[in-house]
């Protein structure tokens, strides 16, 4: 029943590999998920093409791992300048889109280790969810979900299960 919400909805996910998830698993049609692995904050300037041609009514923004992790914005605060930044310039390309900030999946068990930074997770949440409420952006708190379904994350700590997705899409829609 999500999916068919989702779909009806005219959404678009861009992200990283765990937004891949929403096409690979098929929840979400393939040229609605501008996502791949590696994907950063900053690849959003390179798929307005792709982003207008769909012309989706809801836009969510699902990164943030790969950008706690190439240490570009030590300052969780720099990170969501950024942030700030791509949803304004979305918000000029789709202007009848509401665009909607995920908060990053937190790593858990090993994951943890994979990278100094990825334990400060929380700190850019919170600098997120701080400019979001400054601007009057729509932010989707996932750290409930994550902490909850911990039990359907990926051996690695990092990427998360078939499973998952279907939670994770129902706190988005909510």
């Amino acid at each position: 029943a999500v999916w068919a919400v989702l779909a009806e909805l005219n959404v678009m996910i861009l992200g990283d590999s765990r937004a891949v998830g929403f096409s690979y698993h098929e929840f979400v049609a393939e040229e609605r998920v501008l996502a791949h692995g590696g994907g950063k904050i900053t690849d959003v300037d390179d798929e307005l093409e792709q982003i207008r041609a769909v012309g989706p009514k809801h836009v969510f923004l699902c990164f943030g791992l790969n950008d706690v992790g190439i240490g570009f914005w030590p300052n969780a605060e720099d990170y969501a300048v950024v942030c700030d930044e791509k949803i304004q310039l979305l918000q000029r390309e789709l202007p009848n889109a509401t665009i909607y900030l995920n908060s990053i999946l937190p790593a858990v068990g090993v994951g943890l280790e994979r990278d100094s930074d990825y334990p400060r997770i929380g700190e850019y949440n919170e600098a997120l969810r701080a400019m979001c409420e400054e601007k009057g952006y729509h932010f989707i708190d996932n750290t409930p979900v994550a902490e909850e379904h911990a039990d359907l994350y990926a051996e690695d700590g990092l990427h998360v299960d078939r499973n998952f997705y279907k939670y994770w899409a129902a706190n988005m829609l909510t």
